[in-house]
């Protein structure tokens, strides 16, 4: 029996004697007679009343990788838990009577989670940005850096952890949003993902530390991984490094450090809660105009806005106006971003949450938090469909990231490597991979180079090197998998495993 959007709604109009326990559940309408509801491929959401107050009613359209015995651990968990950074969050099993298109019927499981007033924490650094609300913003990321340090020392890993997860509530405090991918202690699975939250919180800690001084980087850091799903070595990293070593922000520098250092996943949890703690107090002064000047210097970033560039007469109706390139520059209206040529033309319309520069004829785009990849007339070679997405033309390849898996297309969206991947490094000759626990290396073809036999792994360095670790022993290989003689071999790098 197939689950369709459709059918729940018709539950949801209909819901006399089809819920086991939530017989006082009432459907939120639309004055035009329509549910309101979000709908992200496995879950629908629909904003529903429950004992008075304002929840999301989950259900599943798609369980793939995610399990009712997870759900109910996650739940209780949560339940347990008393702190302000949660919210309500309740599971319910075989709840819900649902009629497919065939009157045939079956009881769906529920997730009810409850609804603050608030914007998600996307929507409110845009606003904040337009408005140059430097204040507002400074607030938030010492609200975010406290709650970043209480997550990563609490007995819960959120799992993707993002702006559009975060809400900003209408007292201003955080609180994490949608705990599908949550791991707990009582969970097998627990162990291995303790640490993925830490890049997602050093990540957003950074770039909220910039956006506190300078609102209008919003655009650039937006369309930068350290907003999306987080990619361990952003481009950004040597701009938060310049500034942290020139206003000698030492908790900012130190996130820097632990994320340069790390390979697929950065583990010293236990340092990275006190470099927050220290990060919200911090009261190093960051300079705007030196933001300017040092993102603008980096030819990889991107996108910092220039009112200097509106010098055309058929460039003033745009509020958001980006560098000429290849022709073509990114332009900004009411929240919209499309393309102009260099005649100042609109090629591409408005339409986008955000636009990247075009390299090598093809430019990232944003679209309701997906991203797509288009051309020069403006098509979709990549729709927007996935959860992140960076452009190499250097290798003519596109990294893509969907349901917590990566893979690989070409300039003109050929798939080169299927989702397949728990996690791909950064692009070059050899890329570290890593799937169920084990490292190797791939070509930027797709091809595998080193197979995926390692319990830990680096990327290559200048030299054509690579730390691995293999059954317990750490040593150097070279670019074909060869471990190096020993005159080659350099002290292990010592790291701390904070595993739990």
């Amino acid at each position: 029996m197939v689950c369709t959007v459709n059918n729940i709604i018709e539950t949801l109009y209909n819901p006399e004697g089809r819920f086991r326990t939530l017989t006082d559940l009432t459907l939120e309408d639309t004055q035009i007679y329509d549910p309101v509801f979000s709908y992200g491929g496995a879950i629908v959401s629909f904003k529903v009343w429950w004992k008075n107050k304002p929840y999301w009613l989950k259900c599943f359209l798609n369980r793939s990788g995610i399990s009712d015995v997870a759900l109910r651990h996650v739940s209780a968990q949560v339940m347990a838990m008393d702190t302000p950074y949660l919210v309500d969050y309740q599971y319910r099993g075989e709840e819900m009577l649902i009629f497919d298109d065939l009157d045939q019927c079956r009881y769906i499981d529920v997730v009810l989670m409850e609804r603050p007033e608030g914007v998600l924490l996307s929507r409110f650094l845009a606003e904040a940005s337009d408005r140059q609300d430097i204040r507002s913003i400074e607030r938030v990321m010492r609200s975010f850096c406290k709650l970043g340090a209480w997550l990563l020392g609490a007995d819960v890993v959120h799992g993707f952890l993002k702006p559009s997860n975060v809400l900003v509530s209408t007292s201003g405090a955080l609180k994490l949003l949608n705990y599908e991918r949550m791991q707990v202690p009582s969970m097998d699975t627990f162990r291995d993902k303790v640490n993925e939250d830490n890049i997602a919180v050093a990540n957003l800690a950074l770039g909220l530390k910039v956006l506190a001084v300078a609102p209008s980087a919003f655009r650039a850091l937006n369309g930068n991984s350290i907003f999306r799903t987080p990619v361990l070595r952003s481009t950004l990293l040597p701009v938060f490094a310049t500034l942290a070593d020139e206003t000698d922000c030492r908790p900012m520098r130190r996130i820097v450090d632990l994320l340069m250092s790390s390979n697929y996943r950065l583990r010293q949890r236990r340092t990275l809660m006190t470099a927050l703690d220290d990060l919200a107090e911090d009261l190093t002064i960051i300079a705007p105009e030196r933001v300017a000047e040092v993102f603008g210097r980096l030819q990889d970033f991107r996108g910092f806005r220039s009112e200097t560039m509106k010098s055309s007469t058929d460039l003033n109706r745009y509020e958001e106006v980006a560098p000429l390139s290849e022709a073509m520059r990114a332009v900004g209206l009411n929240g919209f971003w499309g393309y102009v040529d260099s005649e100042g033309r609109e090629v591409v319309p408005l339409r986008y949450d955000w636009a990247d520069d075009f390299r090598e004829g093809r430019a990232v785009v944003r679209l309701d938090d997906n991203f797509a990849l288009l051309d020069k007339e403006g098509t979709e070679v990549l729709p927007a469909v996935f959860e992140s997405m960076d452009w190499f033309p250097e290798y003519g390849v596109v990294q893509v990231a969907y349901d917590g898996k990566v893979g690989l297309y070409d300039r003109d969206g050929h798939e080169i490597l299927p989702m397949y991947y728990d996690w791909l490094g950064p692009m070059g000759p050899l890329v570290l991979v890593r799937r169920e626990g084990l490292c190797g290396y791939i070509r930027p073809n797709g091809e595998l180079a080193i197979p995926l036999q390692y319990e830990d792994a680096y990327d290559f360095d200048q030299q054509g090197k690579a730390l691995v670790c293999l059954q317990g022993r750490s040593y150097y290989i070279d670019m074909e998998g060869h471990e190096l003689p020993a005159s080659d071999q350099e002290p292990a790098l010592e790291e701390e495993l904070e595993l739990v």
